[in-house]
């Protein structure tokens, strides 16, 4: 009777314990826990390919490793009150130091920034702050010296400028970076080779652009000598290359 009384008490408590009623253990989200921590809801997410959200506030520095989303973090690459969305990709050093490499990408305009931090933890080593991953991004190629340039995708909003290649008549090549601006201007010098030509030639594009295309609103050569100056519709400069920046 008294084996029977024990077991009796026994199946009590295991059916407690494995929640009948559903009391015994709540749910655990990556937030709060219940019958695992909130740690190991979120490995589960993150094995699975989601990305963990945290509230605002969150410190990107003291992250475990993992994937997250994050507006307005402490820490965050743009600024204390910036309230984007924010995509962390966060790995930390073995043998429990305090190192870690992060990545961060801005949903709303694309950029992408990056951090270390060494293996005793202090923010100021590695990179000493976040820096910005540069990079261009085609979105024309060909050669042309007037009119209207289509761009293969709109520009995406929030970049900072465009950066335009060009040629000349005279085979120099260069570029020009056009940033926070939605016009620009290409001028190109050609010193004459031959001493005795007391001639000086320039030649200047001045374009417009918005997210879709690139408007070539004049395109002409000066030429200076002793007579004075001349200016013609010789077009000196071609575009050959259109990058986002």
């Amino acid at each position: 009777m008294a084996e029977n009384k024990e077991l009796k008490t026994m199946d009590r408590t295991l059916e407690q314990h494995v929640g009948a009623g559903g009391s015994a253990h709540l749910p655990a989200t990556s937030q709060t826990p219940g019958f695992e921590t909130p740690e190991q809801v979120q490995d589960l997410e993150m094995t699975t390919g989601k990305r963990v959200y945290l509230p605002h506030g969150t410190d990107v520095l003291k992250l475990r490793q993992g994937r997250y989303e994050i507006a307005n973090a402490l820490n965050n690459p743009i600024n204390p009150n910036d309230t984007s969305f924010i995509e962390y990709d966060i790995s930390v050093a073995s043998g429990g130091g305090k190192g870690r490499q992060i990545k961060a990408q801005v949903s709303v305009s694309g950029d992408i920034y990056y951090r270390n931090i060494h293996t005793a933890g202090t923010p100021e080593s590695g990179t000493g702050g976040w820096r910005k991953q540069a990079y261009l991004t085609p979105v024309w190629s060909g050669n042309v010296n007037s009119g209207t340039i289509t761009f293969a995708q709109p520009l995406l909003p929030y970049r900072t400028g465009i950066e335009v290649f060009y040629n000349t008549i005279s085979n120099q090549r260069g570029s020009v970076r056009v940033l926070r601006s939605l016009g620009g201007a290409i001028t190109v010098p050609n010193h004459p080779n031959d001493t005795s030509d007391k001639t000086f030639q320039s030649y200047e594009l001045g374009f417009t652009f918005d997210k879709n295309k690139l408007n070539i609103d004049y395109n002409d050569m000066e030429i200076l000598s002793a007579s004075g100056l001349n200016r013609n519709n010789t077009k000196g400069i071609s575009i050959t290359d259109v990058f986002v920046i």
